[in-house]
This record gives C-alpha cells, structure tokens and sequence, in this order.
C-alpha cells in the first residue's frame, strides 16, 4: 500500500471514529475529553519516528522554484478576496439598511480600517482610553 494511500485510510478512518463517538456521546465529561486528548498525544509522539523517517523523508529537502513567493501571493490573494467579500457583503447590508450613507457608514468605519498589521495594538490603545 502507498504511503499516501495509509495515510490517507488512517485519516478518514480518525474522521470516522470521531463522528461515531460525537453521535454516541454528545455530551460527555470533560474529563473524557482530557483523557481521549493525553491518549492520542501518546498515540502520536509513540509514532513519531515514524513518521520523521519515513512521511517526511520522502518530502524533497530542497523545494523546487520560488515557493515562497508563490506561496506569500496566494495568501495575499485569498486573503484579499475574503476581506473583498466581506466589504461586499458589509456594503450589501449597509445600502439596504440606509442607502449610500448605511455602505459609507459601515465601510468607512474606523474599526474597519483599522485593521492592519497594528490593529490590536490601535483597538486595545482605543479601548484604554
């Protein structure tokens, strides 16, 4: 059996197990949780040589092309088109609310805008004063 075949049948059978025991269990002491947690935590470091000497060695050490630019580009993209999506769907909301005003009102709202890089650290100085 391939490696991406077992691993592969080893995760739809987790996905599985764990709909199976949310069905039979909705609600369960935490307790349960904590203990079914510590268990797979030791499932998982008992498999950690494993899965160093034999998953990731068959991952090439050295990636090919510009990865990391194309991989800082899709972020950007997706990233970009959720925050488009969300403006879009605020402005939606906003004009049919109150019209122009209601979309000048939730775009233009300083929470929004400000939230870039700094956007803790200006709503937490807000906050504070």
């Amino acid at each position: 059996m391939k490696l991406r075949n077992k691993i592969a049948l080893e995760l739809g059978i987790l996905g599985l197990l764990t709909v199976i025991l949310l069905l039979a269990f909705p609600r369960r002491a935490p307790v349960v949780d904590f203990g079914l947690a510590a268990f797979a935590l030791s499932l998982i470091g008992g498999t950690a040589n494993y899965t160093k000497e034999v998953v990731w060695a068959s991952v090439p050490t050295k990636p090919p092309g510009d990865r990391q630019r194309r991989c800082w580009s899709l972020t950007l993209l997706f990233t970009g088109a959720g925050a488009l999506l969300f403006l879009a769907v605020g402005a939606a909301v906003g004009f049919r609310k109150s019209g122009w005003a209601g979309v000048s009102a939730r775009i233009l709202n300083p929470g929004i805008l400000s939230s870039g890089p700094n956007a803790g650290s200006s709503s937490a100085l807000a906050a504070g004063s």
